[in-house]
């Protein structure tokens, strides 16, 4: 035995494994708490996230159904209005005028689909710029593709009609023979619950005149705006096929 040397100096065995398993079950312990308060941190991001983005997509939706011009155009089967809606395929193509891009006016062609990958649905916005009415809807080739709305959820689209007697049809298609819509519903459908994720997504279209609309008469109002007299006057005249 050394002299000097305490044998009772120092921890045994049994006290080193319990310290280890302390220290142990507190490193697990903040890992955990750092866990959990990462995953709710990044659920509650994504959620405000996805706020801004239904805002923003909601935002230039109804920016651009307000801004929906009234132009008739000529076709095989006559005059037909330039706004073009297929529920069923996801798109819609018609032109509006916000004043930023080319033309006397600043009109241009704007399309909006749905367009699918796996489970996720995506909402697209292109545009393309509109010359006047020599040019077909149907002609143009929209570009500058911007995502408004991504997930898995269903997107449809819907298109009402505003009746003589003030009734609203709803319908899941509209040709340009109809004239303009009265307003164009966007639904986003969740799979699992059946909910409608973007409820109350109606936009209305301002300049909603029949196709019987001649410049100058008050009667091109809608059914509902003839109601309001003349404190409305409509928000825009139909450009003739010939551009005059």
């Amino acid at each position: 035995m050394i002299a000097g040397v305490d044998r009772r100096a120092g921890f045994t065995l049994i006290e080193s494994l319990v310290a280890l398993a302390i220290t142990s079950a507190i490193v697990a312990s903040i890992g955990t708490l750092i866990h959990d308060s990462a995953f709710f941190f990044d659920r509650g991001a994504r959620s405000v996230d996805q706020t801004e983005q239904y805002a923003l997509a909601v935002d230039c939706l109804e920016h651009d159904f307000a801004a929906a011009r009234f132009v008739r155009q000529k076709e095989a089967g006559g005059p037909m209005t330039a706004f073009t809606g297929d529920g069923a395929e996801g798109k819609i193509r018609f032109i509006t005028g916000g004043g930023r891009e080319s033309g006397p006016q600043g009109e241009e062609i704007v399309q909006y689909s749905v367009e699918r990958d796996d489970d996720v649905s995506r909402l697209v916005r292109r545009r393309a710029a509109w010359p006047g009415p020599r040019m077909r809807l149907d002609e143009a080739d929209p570009q500058d593709a911007v995502v408004l709305l991504s997930g898995p959820f269903d997107i449809s689209f819907g298109f009402s009609e505003l009746t003589p007697a003030g009734a609203v049809v709803w319908r899941d298609g509209w040709t340009g023979a109809e004239g303009l819509p009265h307003s164009v519903r966007v639904t986003l459908r969740d799979p699992t619950t059946g909910g409608d994720l973007l409820a109350g997504g109606d936009f209305p279209v301002r300049a909603n005149a029949p196709m019987t609309c001649v410049s100058g008469k008050a009667d091109c109002l809608a059914p509902a705006d003839r109601t309001a007299g003349q404190q409305n006057p409509p928000a825009s005249q139909p450009s003739q096929p010939d551009g005059r």
